[in-house]
Formats: structure tokens, sequence, C-alpha cells
């Protein structure tokens, strides 16, 4: 029943994805971010989750994308049981700059204080480093899926050329790939400070909430009036004229035998794209 899902990577840009996929006219995404195939729900089974999707209508391609199913080790083998047959959409980034958006998005959700370093956060979440091995974590799907149903796009490409990125994942589902999305040049989830942390949190819970009883247009109807924007505006501490960033360098070597890797599999010299 679920034709296609995204798998992550957390921070690289699937937001804005996920609302060009839900736009599309042959396509019903009416949730974002299940997390079933990652976290203990999956114990609630197959026709809980397909539930999700009753409300589809008949002919149009199915799917999900979720950022936490290309890091969870059991995902891959859990897709696997039950939709063989699916189609995989990953996207990778810098893995330096991803981590780093990690811990910026950390500050904005509450989870940590400005006052925690990047060097701590890195020391106390692993993952932060950890959801940038990106061919350990590919490798791990390979095993179950072939590369014809594993699409990895590159995040930066985004930027230099979106209707090609977006196109080239349409035509990866099977929908008209000419179709142009109205979030083609939209700006989503975008980098920032809230003053207050829990209304950004109850805006995600309602707007979820809302999606989960069947109520996604009505969610889609008020992005598209830029009212969680302007919300969002007004909810935005004013940057600091001075912001002294950390130096990022040193975290190359970790990855760099992975981005290695992963050029070879994308035929593309990552390592130099990246600056790594």
């Amino acid at each position: 029943m679920v034709d296609f899902i995204g798998v992550g990577a957390q921070k690289s840009g699937t937001s804005w994805v996920y609302a060009c996929l839900y736009e599309h006219p042959e396509i019903c995404a009416p949730i974002k971010e299940l997390h079933f195939f990652s976290r203990p729900r999956f114990a609630k089974g197959k026709e809980w989750y397909e539930g999700h999707f009753t409300r589809c209508a008949e002919g149009k391609k199915v799917g999900e994308y979720s950022t936490s199913y290309l890091y969870t080790p059991e995902t891959a083998e859990r897709i696997a049981s039950l939709y063989p047959d699916t189609k995989l959409i990953a996207i990778v980034r810098n893995p330096i700059a991803r981590a780093y958006s990690q811990y910026r998005n950390a500050i904005k959700a509450g989870e940590i204080t400005a006052a925690v370093s990047f060097e701590t956060y890195t020391k106390e979440e692993t993952s932060c480093l950890g959801q940038g091995l990106y061919m350990e974590q590919i490798n791990r799907y390979r095993k179950y899926f072939s590369d014809e149903q594993l699409l990895v796009l590159v995040y930066e490409d985004i930027e230099k050329d979106p209707l090609t990125f977006i196109q080239n994942i349409y035509a990866h589902i099977g929908v008209d790939d000419s179709f142009v999305p109205p979030s083609l040049n939209a700006r989503i989830n975008v980098a920032r400070a809230p003053k207050a942390v829990w209304i950004d949190r109850l805006m995600h819970t309602v707007a979820e909430g809302l999606r989960k009883i069947g109520l996604d247009k009505l969610v889609y109807g008020i992005r598209r009036l830029k009212i969680p924007d302007l919300v969002r505006s007004l909810n935005t501490k004013e940057p600091k004229k001075k912001t002294t960033e950390p130096d990022l360098s040193a975290y190359s070597s970790y990855f760099t035998e992975d981005v290695a890797a992963l050029g070879v599999f994308l035929k593309r010299d990552m390592k130099r794209e990246w600056n790594l």
C-alpha cells in the first residue's frame, strides 16, 4: 500500500521536500514524521500504520517522510519486512553543517541552552555526528533494497536547481515529473531562535494533531496564508550583531572515510564538494 518512504537525513531539507510532495496532485502524503519504523510504535503493527493513509484516493502514490529512518539501525529491515517493493528517498548534506544545524535546532527546541557548546553537545548527543555517517547508513538499506529503489540526493543541489531536484524525486516515485509545486521557491523551517519555545512546540503539536485526524488540507491552507510564518516572525529573537561560530574544521577527519565511500556510490567527488 505504501509506495514511497522518505528516510532522512535530519536537517537536510526534508520539510521543503515534504511540502512539494504534498502539493503534487498524484501523491497522497497526509502526515510527515510518523516515525513508525524507528520507534516503539512499530509494535502497533501494519494495520495501525496503514490506517493513516485510508483517506488517500485510489490511484494516488502513497507515502510519508520520517527523518529518523536513515539513522536508526533496525529501520531498514523493518521497512523491508512490510514493504519490500517500496521506493526510498534519502537526502545527504555536508555532515559537519548538518551536525551544527542539529545543534542549533536543539537550542531552538529548548532541549539544551545556548550556554552548551557545540563540542559538548557532540560528546553528549552521539547522533549529532553519527547521523552524518551516511554511507554506513545507506549500506544498511542496500542489504534489503536494490539501488534502483533507493534515490540518494545531495541537499546542496536544492539551492542550485530546486526544480530539477524535486522533479528527480517525482520521477523516482512514478508521478508526473513536469509538475511545478507552489512551494518550489519557499523557505521552510528556516533556522531561527524563538523567544518562547513553547509557542513553536504548540504550533507543531496542533499541526500534527490536525493532520492525524484528517485535516491536513486545513493545515496546508493555513500555511499557504502564511499565518504560521507571521507567528514565527513575531516569536523570533533579534539576532545578535556579532556572533562567533565555532571552528568546525576539526570534525572533518571524523567523516573522511565515510564521505569518500559516499562519493564512490554517488559517482561524485563529495570530499571536494563539501570541502572535507
